[in-house]
């Protein structure tokens, strides 16, 4: 089970750790000649809050519906005795959770330059399953630098804890991830319309359980834009990047991709966003699995009034399901996310999305036929509410359902999870 977002029900953002505060404890530490380059009243944005939900969940562990059926024949061959039945098959169903999170955000200027820091730290406490109760978040750091007038960029590290998503498992176990990267990019501008830039980046997974998942990724990329009068970006990116597992020697892999990006506005209300790639993805050993083919992503934020907005996007891409699987796949996304603004303190959101997943049809192994294909179908559907009672207490509910079918042997599940948070700043 997913832990739930910093804004609970809010997709795609996690809670984060107390690194960072650790970091503003040790400037706190540092000599008086240091601390005075930052002016107190900077101090005024320190963000604290803390949150508390509480959800329901009809199949956290994400179970196959076809699990209850393994596990009554697999008690039968027993001749009774469930000892040789992974014992996640024989968990509840469903179960209550509470989360638990406290953090902080903040910005400190320094002249032209800015720090950005930011921290969370929860606890998911289950009510009958509370061998998977874990504690984890995320921090970062981000020095947004500017040199003269032509240049700037951005230097940063993040870090993540964070349990394993069950369904990316074949028996659910406990298994919490440190996510280190370290990351900086830089622009210069060469004229009034071209601006050239570059990135590097270098990260490492580290699983408690999965360490055939230990991975270090390292990653450099050069880009070339072209601003118009009206303010659209239309350039061309080239990104390389190698991929080093720690105890898996064989499924080392380099990948390289190239193509055009564009950022544009058509009205005053759209902004559309995306980029198509051509992509190598070439393994050491195994080359059967290797993939070319066309990647990409297109987002389009259409701004329909002032109180509402709709965010759709689609998106192709070659991926190991965020690090957390063995097998990369090509992976087809749709989604779309309505925002409509009902009061100054009311907020209606809603999150539609359909993923598929096809974890076989690029292999050139003979073995590989029509009749073995591994595909996984994902449909998530959402809706919450935010009500901003005060200035700094805030009230969320939500309400979310999914489904996965698959052709591959116990990965299919469906769910429902109700959620209920309130969250307090300071």
């Amino acid at each position: 089970m997913n832990v739930p977002s910093c804004v609970f029900g809010s997709p795609g953002r996690y809670c984060r750790t107390p690194l960072a505060a650790l970091l503003v404890v040790g400037f706190a530490a540092a000599p008086s000649w240091v601390r005075a380059e930052i002016p107190i009243e900077t101090l005024k944005g320190l963000h604290p809050y803390a949150t508390v939900a509480v959800a329901y969940d009809s199949n956290p562990l994400r179970r196959s519906d076809d699990a209850s059926e393994v596990l009554v024949d697999a008690q039968a061959n027993a001749g009774g005795e469930l000892a040789a039945v992974p014992s996640a098959l024989d968990r509840p169903e469903s179960d209550v959770y509470t989360t638990l999170a406290a953090g902080f955000d903040t910005r400190i200027e320094l002249g032209r330059q800015n720090l950005f820091l930011n921290a969370r730290i929860y606890q998911v406490l289950y009510d009958r399953l509370d061998e998977y109760d874990n504690t984890g978040g995320d921090a970062a750091i981000r020095w947004q630098w500017v040199a003269g007038r032509l240049g700037g960029g951005d230097l940063g590290y993040t870090f993540v804890r964070r349990q394993r998503d069950f369904a990316n498992e074949s028996v659910p176990t406990n298994d919490m991830s440190n996510r280190n990267r370290v990351y900086a990019t830089a622009n210069r501008q060469l004229s009034p319309r071209w601006r050239l830039g570059g990135l590097a980046n270098l990260a490492t997974t580290a699983f408690d359980e999965s360490s055939n998942l230990n991975l270090t990724l390292f990653g450099v990329g050069v880009n070339l834009d072209y601003v118009s009068l009206a303010g659209s970006i239309f350039g061309v990116e080239t990104l390389y990047s190698e991929g080093h597992y720690w105890n898996v020697e064989d499924r080392d892999y380099a990948q390289v991709s190239i193509g055009p990006t564009a950022e544009w506005r058509p009205t005053v209300k759209t902004l559309i966003k995306g980029n198509i790639a051509y992509e190598i993805f070439k393994h050491d050993v195994f080359s059967d699995r290797d993939f070319e083919g066309l990647v990409g992503r297109l987002r389009a934020t259409w701004q329909i009034t002032g109180k509402t907005s709709v965010v759709a996007l689609v998106r192709r891409d070659f991926s190991n399901l965020d690090d957390e699987s063995a097998n990369f796949a090509i992976v087809d996304s749709i989604s779309v996310e309505p925002n409509w603004k009902i009061t100054t303190k009311t907020t209606l959101r809603a999150l539609a999305s359909f993923q598929r997943q096809d974890y076989q049809s690029f292999q050139s192994s003979d073995l590989v036929s029509e009749g073995d294909a591994q595909v996984d179908e994902v449909t998530t559907v959402g809706i919450w509410c935010d009500w901003r009672w005060k200035t700094n207490v805030a009230l969320s509910v939500g309400y979310t359902m999914g489904s996965r079918e698959s052709t591959r042997l116990l990965k299919d599940y469906d769910f429902q999870n109700v959620q209920l948070a309130l969250t307090i700043g300071l």
